[in-house]
Parts: structure tokens; C-alpha cells; sequence
């Protein structure tokens, strides 16, 4: 197996609250931050576990966001 695939696949990676510290969650917020204010809708492709496309959907309601990833 690749570190790629290791890493992408293991349950921790998935678990609740993974690269949720502090430091993760503001760069998540910045990242929200940049996306223009007439933006409807969001392709999130290679999203990981889901922390960035979950978290913009709390903040910015009115995107609709459509997130995959080849991990499992």
C-alpha cells in the first residue's frame, strides 16, 4: 500500500474530529472567507473527510455543495 492510500484509509482519518484544532479550523474559515459573496454552488472535489464542505454548509447556506473523494 502507497502512505497515500494508507493514510487516506485509515479510520482515523475519518473519525470525529479530525483536523478540527484550532490552527485547521481557521484555515478552513479563511478558505470560506475567499469564496465570493454571489457564489450558489460549490464543487469540492478530493474532500477528504468532509471538514471543509460540512463546515461551509453551516456558514454559508445559501451554497449548495457537492463534495467527492475517491477514498472509501
Amino acid at each position: 500500500m502507497s502512505f497515500e492510500k494508507d493514510y487516506y484509509e485509515s479510520p482515523a482519518f475519518w473519525a470525529e474530529g479530525m483536523v478540527s484544532d484550532h490552527l485547521n479550523s481557521m484555515r478552513i474559515r479563511e478558505t470560506i472567507n475567499m469564496i465570493p459573496s454571489d457564489t450558489t454552488t460549490l464543487l469540492d472535489v478530493g474532500c477528504g473527510n468532509g471538514v471543509f464542505p460540512n463546515l461551509l454548509s453551516e456558514i454559508r447556506r445559501e451554497i449548495k455543495v457537492t463534495a467527492t473523494d475517491r477514498s472509501k
